[in-house]
């Protein structure tokens, strides 16, 4: 989870394009989703079951596939 949350951030900085073109309600529900993820992780809690569909789904679309 961390490497994920990681390798996101550094997308997000680097300006990649499976970031910037993303619509207005879908960064903030990705951003909504990372937030939350960040804030389990420093509270030492796990994810509930939404929080962890979330986060699957995040994952699933913005990070590569090999």
């Amino acid at each position: 989870m961390l490497w994920a949350l990681g390798f996101i951030k550094k997308k997000v900085a680097d300006g990649a394009p499976e970031w910037s073109g993303l619509d207005r309600p879908q960064l903030l529900a990705h951003f909504a989703c990372f937030a939350d993820m960040a804030l389990l992780l420093l509270h030492r809690r796990s994810p509930s079951g939404q929080e962890t569909a979330c986060f699957r789904a995040m994952l699933n679309e913005l990070l590569p596939h090999d």
